[in-house]
């Protein structure tokens, strides 16, 4: 078999065929072999070694096109990153020079225009930051800088940074009166923190409460975010956490989102070995739970 393995992948090939005649199990490994024209496939292997028979069992499948896939999203992530996002930090600053009277005063309605352009601008910044986090995460490029804390430490310092949207929308946030060590990258895990808490926030009805609480649970920590919004129906609840999926009421609908929020909490969170969801039911609000390896034990 290795005769028809191109010369960059022969040897990995020969390394994984002696691992699983070593550990008589299931291997999976790609390679690419060359064909009768001279072109090159890339393949998926799964080979499984037999004593009984003395021989390999092999399944190769054509990889080509999961290949072409691969690195069409990494020129599409190359060009969102370089492409766009330097165009649009250009841009912002720009309107933020404009807001500043750098080169003159606007009109009252002139200034509202420059505003709601300078949010939109924003929006689509973090978009794409939200987009490219996403791969880096599940990709295991975000080295983790992993720190014993206080879970209640990094809700509070989430509540001070969301206080005037709160406000805004007269939500009272109700802190959680427990607390439990945690061990997590702090500056990553407060994003999965504030979004929820900031959609918590936005679905809620006006002059409602946003609750959060801490519960130690054995070897786990859950944190829960709870509001008084619209609700989730259950056959939607999975799919928030999908990429631009979103699922809220009709009322909703005209509230900005990337709809890559959950997502890139989702991926946070299991960076952390932990799990997320959320539990709801239409016109009573929902719950959206975070559960981490306990660092530990209670406090407070």
């Amino acid at each position: 078999m290795t005769n028809l393995v191109s010369t960059d992948t022969k040897e990995t090939t020969s390394q994984q065929i002696a691992a699983a005649k070593q550990s008589n199990a299931d291997t999976k490994f790609e390679n690419r072999i060359k064909r009768k024209d001279g072109n090159l496939v890339d393949m998926l292997w799964s080979i499984k070694w037999s004593p009984q028979e003395m021989s390999f069992f092999c399944v190769a499948h054509n990889n080509s096109e999961r290949k072409e896939l691969e690195r069409m999203k990494q020129e599409f992530v190359a060009m969102l990153s370089h492409d766009l996002r330097s165009p649009l930090n250009s841009v912002q600053a720009f309107f933020t020079m404009i807001s500043d009277n750098v080169y003159g005063p606007l009109s009252e309605k002139g200034m509202m225009k420059v505003k709601s352009l300078e949010d939109t601008i924003a929006w689509l910044i973090e978009m794409i930051s939200d987009l490219l986090d996403i791969d880096k995460i599940e990709a295991g490029l975000f080295d983790l800088n992993l720190k014993t804390v206080s879970l209640k430490s990094v809700v509070e310092k989430a509540n001070d940074a969301l206080h005037s949207l709160a406000e805004k929308q007269d939500i009272d946030i109700e802190l959680p009166n427990t607390d439990a060590i945690v061990a997590i990258d702090q500056e990553l895990f407060m994003r999965v923190i504030t979004n929820l808490i900031s959609n918590a926030i936005k679905f809620s009805k006006p002059n409602s409460v946003v609750k959060i609480e801490i519960e130690q649970l054995s070897d786990k920590v859950e944190l829960r975010v709870i509001d008084s919004g619209p609700g989730i129906a259950p056959e939607n609840q999975e799919a928030i956490f999908e990429r631009f999926r979103q699922v809220r009421g009709a009322e909703t609908e005209n509230r900005r989102s990337s709809g890559l929020g959950l997502a890139v909490a989702r991926a946070i969170v299991e960076q952390h070995r932990g799990s997320i969801g959320v539990k709801s039911e239409l016109g009573k609000g929902s719950t959206f739970w975070v559960c981490l390896p306990s660092g530990a034990g209670e406090v407070g």
